[in-house]
């Protein structure tokens, strides 16, 4: 049997085709792509960690599944931590701050100066 004929093989690429079109649809309210959050992208990445990690067990198909779920949890729970972080850290600077660009690859800050 070819790798690619592998049905575990099979089945994770139609999971991670199937995570590409949702990420595609991430959009705000008003239809326009948004950045994902970092919750989000935990999740993601905590999910496919943990689906690799459950191929390299003997019983394959429960555990990649297991791993997977527990994987995206744990990945979407640190992820929404540091989102919390952020609004914190946004909340402290309220007064300092001139604007912030979200909509960027990279988040820019401008901040008033003395």
């Amino acid at each position: 049997m070819t790798m690619q004929q592998h049905p575990l093989v099979k089945s994770f690429i139609a999971s991670l085709a199937c995570c590409f079109v949702l990420a595609a649809c991430a959009t705000d309210p008003y239809g326009n792509k948004r950045p994902f959050t970092d919750a989000e992208k935990g999740a993601f990445i905590g999910a496919t960690i943990g689906l690799l990690a459950g191929l390299t067990t003997k019983d394959k198909k429960k555990k990649s599944v297991l791993y997977g779920i527990v994987g995206g949890i744990a990945g979407g729970l640190v992820g929404n931590y540091m989102d919390n972080q952020k609004k914190d850290f946004e909340k402290q600077l309220q007064n300092e701050i001139v604007a912030i660009s979200r909509y960027t690859n990279h988040p820019k800050m401008l901040l008033k100066s003395p």
